[in-house]
């Protein structure tokens, strides 16, 4: 009977529920049933709400601190054009007494120092979903006490992202699908006993302290995550850190934990303490102060294996399983150059991780499962694309009249899986890398060439070699030029040359190098097939020597362009004109 009550109370909820909208130039009139009559403050369409009702937000920012106390769904059109700013009236951005169903919203606190204590959303309610929604400059991101479900969200600059736990209730928090910008700690889930906590295709980046921090916590699953330049600011310094309460069982299964700070002692990529069963397995663990630090009590159960350890400055743990893989980069898309720059932390095509995950893991394809964070059952299948190693730049070369030893340096390529480098040397200017111009290899970023002929001239140029041997793109050309010294005793070059551009065909960029042997006045352009210029590269003064300008077309259609160099004497004379067919090819 009861049940029966229920049902009928629910439907009867769902048959007379009402939209409310709101918005920046409606006219206010209640119950504001129109876009046209939308009320401008959503305080307002809140108050007149009956449980069940939808709240329409058309996009602005509303400078207003929200209550909730009836369960409502409540949508903002986007949440980049929809923001709710509280940062100079309340310390709470948005509280919520009931059960919730929010999206499509940014809400903004008045900072992340610890001391201003704002928190962008408190929700308390039994049951809640959270999607699409940014939060922002706030001590806490979210704050839930009960059942939640937060999807699609970002979280910036707060620091603690989400805050979880009610000594009082069990309840499931699950967070999928979200990313986290320089936060202090990713998650801080303070939760009770039979709690459960599920992590899935989350991104973390630059988390300060943590990248996630648990306290007993029941049942925390950890699955298809990705962790990814967490720095730390204090004396823990780990990716993920987990004090388990007895009963607790804890797997983390195909993460990518990457860039964890090197500097401290306990810099783990996972710390956990007391856990009563505990599966890790099918992760890639890179750029790690430690791997795994484990504190079992003495009925703990911990079941490692077929996890990758990259580039890790202490290999101290215990929990190594013989199908764990070392000492092999784990060759992603685009790897980690620069922390702070955008990464692809999907396999690349050949990948040692693919396909040697458990053997009793599939992927989404069916295949075995790949290591890391798009692998196994909760992962995404994608074609594995192709990487190559970028360009060496900065080659440069020292070379004295009267000693037959040339000195080559150059910059260093910050990509995980470089090998080597390939250095070549040639008598005609290259088109592309010529193997039979392969002169040594070098472990460092310099290499000298004390083999010197009877040649006249040199052509040196470096190339990457990664750890399964493929090439990247060749660097820029250093003309060594051996006879013709100017009274300072540099090297003079004795002609103009332009040379063929590389590379051809190219999208959407190329390098154009020439070489002046005075100093004059350059002009180079780029023509299309009709001859009309559709760019200037160069246009003034330049020393002699050798000189290299970057082309891109991304602004241009596929097809046959000229580059011409001209070099214009006094009295605008042109003494050199040489152009050069190139291949833009999308």
């Amino acid at each position: 009977m009861k049940i029966l009550i229920l049902i009928v109370a629910t439907l009867a909820t769902s048959l007379f529920a009402q939209t409310h909208y709101v918005n920046k130039t409606g006219s206010s009139i209640p119950p504001y049933s129109s876009w046209n009559t939308a009320a401008n403050s959503i305080q307002d369409a809140i108050d007149i709400s009956a449980s069940g009702d939808s709240i329409l937000v058309d996009e602005g920012t509303y400078y207003e601190m929200i209550r909730i106390n009836t369960p409502l769904i409540l949508s903002g059109v986007s949440s980049e054009k929809v923001i709710i700013d509280a940062s100079e009236i309340s310390d709470t951005t948005f509280f919520s007494h009931e059960n919730l169903n929010i999206s499509g919203f940014t809400f903004k606190g008045s900072g992340n120092e610890d001391q201003d204590y704002t928190i962008g959303t408190f929700v308390v309610g039994d049951t809640n979903y959270v999607s699409d929604c940014d939060f922002r400059d706030c001590v806490f991101g979210l704050v839930t006490i009960r059942t939640t479900t937060i999807s699609e969200c970002v979280f910036n600059d707060c620091y603690n992202a989400i805050n979880s736990g009610d000594f009082t209730k069990s309840h499931t928090l699950t967070i999928s699908n979200c990313i986290f910008y320089i936060t202090r700690n990713g998650l801080a889930l303070n939760a009770s006993p039979f709690n459960k906590v599920v992590i899935t295709g989350n991104r973390f980046h630059s988390a300060s302290f943590e990248g996630m921090l648990s306290v007993f916590a029941n049942a925390f699953d950890v699955n298809t995550m990705i962790f990814k330049n967490n720095q730390s600011i204090n004396a823990k310094k780990n990716t993920i850190y987990l004090e388990m309460s007895v009963n607790d069982s804890l797997i983390i299964e195909n993460n990518t934990m990457v860039s964890q700070t090197k500097d401290f002692i306990v810099g783990a990529a996972i710390y956990v303490r007391w856990p009563q069963y505990a599966r890790i397995r099918n992760n890639i663990f890179s750029d790690c102060y430690r791997n795994m630090i484990i504190n079992p009590s003495p009925t703990s159960e911990v079941e490692v294996g077929y996890n990758m350890y990259w580039n890790i400055e202490h290999q101290d743990s215990v929990y190594i399983a013989e199908s764990d893989y070392f000492d092999q980069a784990p060759g992603f898309y685009i790897p980690y150059a620069d922390y702070d720059e955008p990464v692809d932390l999907r396999l690349e095509k050949y990948s040692p991780a693919i396909n040697a995950g458990d053997p009793s893991l599939l992927d989404k394809d069916g295949t075995r499962s790949d290591l890391g964070a798009f692998g196994g059952p909760g992962g995404i299948s994608y074609e594995y694309p192709v990487w190559a190693l970028p360009a060496v730049t900065n080659l440069e070369y020292n070379f004295e009249i009267g000693d037959p030893v040339i000195e080559l340096n150059w910059d260093s390529l910050q990509v995980d899986d470089l090998f080597r480098y390939r250095v070549y040397r040639d008598t005609v200017y290259p088109s592309g890398i010529n193997e039979e111009s392969f002169l040594a290899y070098s472990d460092s970023c310099e290499y000298t060439d004390n083999n010197i002929g009877s040649e006249s001239r040199y052509y040196y140029y470096v190339v990457g070699e990664d750890t399964v041997g493929r090439l990247g793109e060749i660097s820029n050309i250093a003309v060594v030029v051996l006879t013709g010294v100017d009274d300072d005793g540099e090297i003079q070059p004795t002609e103009n040359i332009l040379y063929p551009n590389y590379p051809n065909p190219f999208n959407p960029e190329t390098r154009i190098n020439y070489q002046l042997k005075e100093e004059s006045r350059v002009l180079l352009e780029i023509l299309d097939i009709k001859g009309e210029r559709v760019a200037v590269l160069v246009d003034g003064i330049q020393n002699h020597g050798e000189h290299t300008a970057i082309f891109n077309g991304s602004d241009l259609s596929s097809g046959v362009y000229v580059y011409r160099l001209q070099i214009i004497k006094d009295k605008g004379k042109t003494i050199y004109s040489q152009g050069k067919k190139m291949l833009l090819l999308k």
